[in-house]
């Protein structure tokens, strides 16, 4: 064994020390200095790393590390009259990809009076391990850190005049840039030293990513508004200019805390109430930041923070909004707080009091934002179940918890549905998620209702604009829709689509959908839940109840490229809340959005309504097209009603009213004309037929249904109204209406369910 042990080593041995000799000519490498970003107060941190160059580096090009060797060129970046100083330059441990190496400083060279600082790698003993560079991927050699000293009055001291801090790293091209290879061997899969033979590659190319970083250039000390100057302290003269001055630019590199006052550190409690914007931000031990409610931070650079409480961050909440972050430092721990206003005290408690709710950090037990059995109210949503089973409570039947609900939130994928007696805050504590969310395996349960619907979640701590960023949709449509409290019902996010920060919201798939949440579509927003943009292309109506205060949009827009029927990047079904159910309807079903190709002299959209505990209703018009004219017909007392001189249309409705109650028709100049259509109008709303007469003249002559393979289900003659009615037991499915007037026979598909 040992003997064929021998024998594979130099069969390897001798091809690898062949290929070596062949192959030198053409092996090069990348190093890369880059991630430059301050750490802390007075320390910076960096990495260095480097990949093969090499024309062909899976064969010929291939080599092992024996040894690197670099220098790094610095300014004195003086302090107070100090410099860098080698005792303060060190490897971070276990930051390097490279196997078996040690790194260390060539502390000669870089003492405080030179501006040269210069590593290496430890040389690897004979069998060692070694790392093999026989791709062109980057390998990091380690993570750095310098840390600045006020060397001239007292060695031990940190930095405290940090405006004067400016430090400015380089690679040093010379020849000292260095790797050595070494004859190499693998065994079981890893790769080792083979002799004391090595060679020099001399190709290299080096690359400085980032340089001259500034140092924080304020500290905030004090207690209180983070606007207030007395503060800001910076360590420095009185009549410096510096002074007791607030940032006022999105390129200052601030602290909040840490100041040294001889001796102790001050720490820093900071209240911000107002926009700001910062690059770097730290957050020393002991100090804390709270951004008020409505109120947005956007840190550019690093957030760091030195507090591991949870509470050193936080983002308050009330009803006037939520507390905004957007930043893109992994491992970040805070709070962010978010206000519920509960059921109690509205004219119908059943109806008000409900909200979306999702999780900006990972792991957050559900168990902080409700208790089973108490009364209070949580959901999720699963499409796959049955009609009326789609929403899943938490509370178990009996009052226990109901143990196939998840523990925790699940982080974007899944957003839930919450309803408290009371009004509380209650706080998302973690790990700030700023990273891209994957959602994948969107179903599309045909035949039920609400099949294709999804409940996700917003998974940052700012809002998210719907259709902003790398959103890479497959199969959803392109409006969402979110929950309103206030008005108790579904809103199409058909403007601006704004998502607030710890809110879920409603996706349509067709089938197989995936999309991702990005981090990339983050946005601050002033609004408490919704934010919308209008457009002079569409009518927008409300629908309201004025007892129970409950309202409903629906929104008619117009656009050449869409069809009558369902479009996925046009349209948005209808669905219903605890508001009077309002929509525009065709054979392609109920639309909240309902996009058509063209808007003409003889266009006539029917509008389906239908009644929740209130009697007293209106139907407004909230946005128009400009100089169009709308009527809306009351079909149960034949009237119009000219929503362009009066935009509120009062009216009765009780039960058992017809479903399809309302038309919107239109006159303008400019409208495109057509020829008179004296036919009849067919659609469908759940078994109900509706065969209408376009002339709003009685319509006589012949109706007939069939299923589709042909049988007759439906024989009947028109009823001489303007509207006949024909109502059905047949089965969930498509149907084909024939309709036989004077000179002319029209043919329709409906959807029955």
């Amino acid at each position: 064994m040992v003997m064929k042990k021998i024998k594979l080593f130099l069969l390897i041995f001798i091809s690898i020390i062949w290929g070596s000799i062949s192959g030198f000519s053409q092996k090069s490498y990348e190093m890369e200095l880059l991630n430059l970003v301050q750490h802390n107060e007075t320390e910076y941190r960096f990495d260095v790393r480097m990949r093969n160059t090499s024309a062909n580096p899976s064969s010929t090009g291939a080599f092992a590390i024996e040894g690197i060797q670099w220098q790094l060129l610095y300014n004195t970046a003086r302090l107070n009259g100090g410099a860098l100083n080698n005792n303060y330059l060190t490897y971070v441990s276990n930051t390097t990809d490279l196997t078996g190496t040690a790194i260390v400083p060539e502390s000669s060279r870089f003492t405080t009076d030179q501006t040269i600082m210069q590593w290496l790698t430890a040389a690897l003993d004979i069998d060692g391990k070694t790392t093999l560079f026989n791709d062109g991927t980057w390998k990091r050699i380690g993570t750095f850190k310098v840390i600045l000293r006020d060397v001239s009055t007292n060695p031990g001291s940190v930095a405290k005049n940090w405006s004067d801090g400016l430090l400015d790293l380089v690679f040093n091209g010379s020849a000292n840039m260095i790797v050595t290879e070494c004859n190499y061997y693998e065994e079981n899969g890893s790769f080792y030293r083979a002799d004391a033979g090595f060679t020099v590659i001399a190709g290299q190319t080096l690359t400085n990513s980032t340089v001259n970083k500034q140092l924080f250039s304020r500290c905030f000390t004090g207690t209180g508004n983070f606007n207030t100057s007395v503060n800001w302290n910076n360590a420095v003269a009185p009549t410096d200019a510096t002074y007791h001055v607030v940032p006022s630019s999105g390129g200052n590199n601030i602290s909040i805390g840490g100041y040294n006052t001889g001796g102790t550190i001050s720490p820093g409690i900071c209240t911000l109430t107002d926009h700001n914007i910062i690059n770097d931000l730290t957050i020393k031990s002991t100090s804390t930041l709270t951004i008020d409610p409505a109120k947005q931070l956007t840190v550019n650079g690093t957030l760091y923070i030195d507090n591991s409480a949870f509470t050193a961050l936080t983002l308050r909440s009330t009803a006037a909004g939520t507390g905004s972050l957007i930043h893109s430092t992994e491992g970040i721990n805070g709070t962010v707080e978010r206000y519920i206003a509960g059921w109690t005290g509205s004219p119908n408690p059943e109806n008000h009091g409900w909200h979306f709710l999702g999780s900006p950090v990972a792991a957050q037990p559900i168990s902080v934002f409700h208790t089973a059995g108490s009364g209070n109210d949580f959901y999720k949503w699963v499409e796959t179940n049955p009609n009326q089973e789609k929403w899943v409570n938490r509370t178990a039947i009996g009052g226990g918890l109901n143990g196939g609900f998840e523990t925790n939130f699940a982080l974007g994928t899944t957003g839930y549905l919450i309803a408290n007696s009371t009004t509380t805050t209650l706080p998302f504590t973690g790990n700030l998620n700023v990273s891209d969310i994957q959602v994948t395996g969107l179903t599309n349960s045909a035949g039920s209702s609400y099949g294709g619907w999804h409940l996700l979640a917003n998974p940052f701590s700012s809002a998210v604009k719907f259709n902003q960023g790398s959103w890479n949709k497959t199969n959803i449509a392109t409006y969402a829709q979110i929950w309103v409290e206030s008005s108790a019902s579904y809103k199409v996010m058909a403007g601006n689509q704004i998502i607030p920060a710890t809110n879920g919201f409603m996706v349509y798939t067709d089938g197989n959908g995936s999309l991702t949440i990005p981090a990339n579509s983050r946005v601050h927003s002033d609004s408490t839940w919704y934010k919308e943009e209008t457009s002079d292309e569409r009518i927008l109506l409300l629908a309201r109840d004025s007892g129970g205060k409950t309202s409903q949009e629906t929104i008619v827009a117009f656009n050449s490229d869409a069809t009558e029927h369902f479009d996925m990047l046009y349209d948005s079904y209808f669905m219903a809340g605890f508001a009077p159910s309002f929509y525009s309807f065709n054979n392609s079903g109920y639309f909240a959005l309902n996009t058509l190709p063209e808007l003409r002299s003889d266009l006539v959209i029917p509008l389906g309504f239908v009644k929740n505990n209130a009697a007293n209703f209106s139907i407004q018009l909230i946005e128009t097209i400009p100089g169009l004219t709308i009527y809306l017909k009351d079909l149960k007392i034949n009237q119009d009603h000219d929503l362009t001189k009066n935009q509120a249309y009062q009216f009765i409705s009780a039960d058992g009213d017809d479903a399809y109650r309302f038309q919107l028709h239109f006159a303008t100049v400019g409208i495109n004309k057509t020829s008179p259509d004296k036919g009849a109008g067919i659609f469908a709303l759940n078994k109900t037929i509706y065969i209408k007469s376009k002339t709003s003249q009685g319509l006589t002559g012949n109706v007939m249904v069939y299923n589709m393979i042909g049988q007759v289900m439906v024989n009947q003659s028109l009823s001489d109204e303007p509207v006949t009615t024909i109502s059905t037991n047949s089965g969930t499915g498509y149907y084909l209406v024939r309709v036989i007037t004077a000179g002319q026979t029209v043919t329709a598909k409906i959807f029955l369910k």
